[in-house]
């Protein structure tokens, strides 16, 4: 169940935290909201790296017949998972490190189920084999967060606005460092709660034993898969 608190709140805690609660003209309430919804961008992207709380499945897609590229959603920020339905199931499609971008040359087939991909820029991913059907597609990623306003309050869930208010907080304290000593204080509590946050954000899920993924493995197993398309 979520936990909303209203914008106008979490601006009033961020004067309070930089102390400027007189300062109203220097630090305005507009500013102060720019500042929050900076940080509530920053903040998706934080939690997304350790939980599934923000990402976002995409519609079933398609990837074209003798495709490359394909597009990436328009809300798209961050790409966490790419699954393929080839003969009725779906199977991963492995990111290649740059680094390696020329180690597979000698294995692929021309054209056949997509295995690789690699994000070309904020609006294509590259696939490799070249598609030689059109396949079934999803994509696992992080969208763009709405902007915080009066109608979509911030979801605090056990707290999590104050990673928010602290950055928002050491903003202005950055701003008015000639007056304003509390900087470190600041710097200090947000590095508590974050540390608080990111456990918290891991644990929203039933817990179960870890495992390593070997995906380099994975990856020279269907390589050798594929060379027995060859020829």
């Amino acid at each position: 169940m979520a936990r909303t608190r209203p914008l106008s709140d979490m601006v009033a805690d961020v004067r309070w935290q930089a102390d400027v609660e007189g300062a109203l003209g220097r630090h305005t309430t507009e500013k102060i909201e720019r500042a929050l919804n900076q940080s509530n961008q920053a903040f998706r992207l934080m939690i997304s790296d350790v939980s599934d709380y923000y990402k976002k499945k995409s519609a079933t897609l398609t990837i074209a017949a003798n495709a490359t590229t394909i597009p990436v959603p328009a809300d798209f920020i961050r790409l966490y998972g790419f699954d393929v339905e080839v003969q009725g199931r779906w199977r991963e499609v492995f990111e290649f490190p740059f680094a390696e971008r020329n180690r597979y040359q000698d294995n692929w087939v021309k054209n056949g189920p997509p295995n690789y991909y690699r994000e070309r820029d904020a609006s294509v991913i590259d696939i490799i084999p070249q598609a030689d059907a059109s396949y079934s597609y999803v994509l696992w990623y992080l969208p763009i967060g709405d902007e915080l306003d009066a109608d979509t309050d911030f979801d605090g869930i056990a707290g999590w606005e104050d990673w928010l208010v602290f950055d928002a907080a050491l903003r202005i304290s950055t701003r008015d460092a000639d007056v304003n000593d509390n900087y470190q204080y600041l710097q200090g509590e947000m590095a508590r709660v974050e540390t608080r946050i990111k456990a918290e954000a891991g644990k929203r899920s039933i817990p179960r034993a870890g495992r390593r993924l070997d995906t380099r493995g994975r990856r020279q197993g269907v390589e050798w898969a594929n060379r027995w398309r060859i020829g």
